[in-house]
């Protein structure tokens, strides 16, 4: 029997018994030794579509997510972490591009991204929470070019967003 089938997607297997050590397992047995060696392999997926190429039905996105802030705060990386979410989470939520001002779904959608990646920031370290929902409330008001996709966490206006609002002693 699959692993699709044994643990459907969406029926909260992902969240039985230790998922930590079964994610961890889950990357070793595919050759990874951290979440970060795991994702660097594609910069464009999201946490959902990685979460279903690592285990579909046994594998939450947004424990991905967790996993990989622990090991970046561990690590002292956490802000180029906090980059590649923010990078992951617009890709996710607008897939055509930096909405104009007069496209309000697609604003709607930016909206709940940022929302979405300020959560899981602050979820996990309660001390960043007004930060990231300050950064998430002003990048919805900068001059960001119409249609701008960035392509990795490394590109110059994600690094200048951050510039401007990510405080590491938050």
């Amino acid at each position: 029997m699959s692993d699709s089938v044994k643990y459907p997607p969406q029926q909260g297997h992902a969240w039985r018994g230790d998922w930590k050590e079964r994610i961890r397992q889950l990357l070793a047995t595919r050759g990874f030794s951290s979440m970060k060696s795991f994702i660097a392999l594609d910069h464009a997926k999201s946490f959902e579509q990685l979460a279903n190429e690592l285990g579909p039905g046994d594998v939450a996105a947004i424990q991905l997510q967790w996993l990989l802030l622990d090991e970046a705060h561990a690590a002292g990386e956490l802000e180029r972490v906090a980059r590649d979410l923010f990078v992951r989470t617009l890709r996710e939520h607008i897939p055509d591009g930096w909405p104009p001002k007069s496209e309000l779904a697609a604003r709607k959608r930016l909206a709940s991204g940022l929302a979405a990646w300020s959560s899981s920031i602050s979820s996990q370290f309660p001390e960043y929470r007004q930060m990231a929902i300050g950064m998430a409330a002003g990048v919805l008001d900068d001059p960001i070019q119409d249609r701008w996709m960035p392509t990795d966490s490394g590109e110059s206006i994600v690094l200048d967003i951050f510039r401007r609002y990510w405080k590491e002693s938050a």
